[in-house]
């Protein structure tokens, strides 16, 4: 009971666990895409919904 218990962890060496992650990853819409490419696309198509929905509201006040 002198030595403390070190709780078991099955991922502590598999390096093959990150791999298999980014395989579902490279399926998505900006596959090879950089991420910056993604976030400017997503942030422009937010704009351009908030400003739809802020014209349309001012129409029908």
């Amino acid at each position: 009971m002198a030595d403390p218990q070190i709780p078991f962890d099955p991922d502590f060496d598999s390096p093959q666990q990150p791999a298999s992650q980014e395989q579902p990853a490279k399926r998505s819409i900006f596959s090879g895409v950089n991420s910056k490419f993604a976030f400017v696309f997503g942030l422009t198509i937010g704009l351009v919904i908030l400003l739809t929905v802020v014209i349309i509201l001012l129409i029908n006040r």
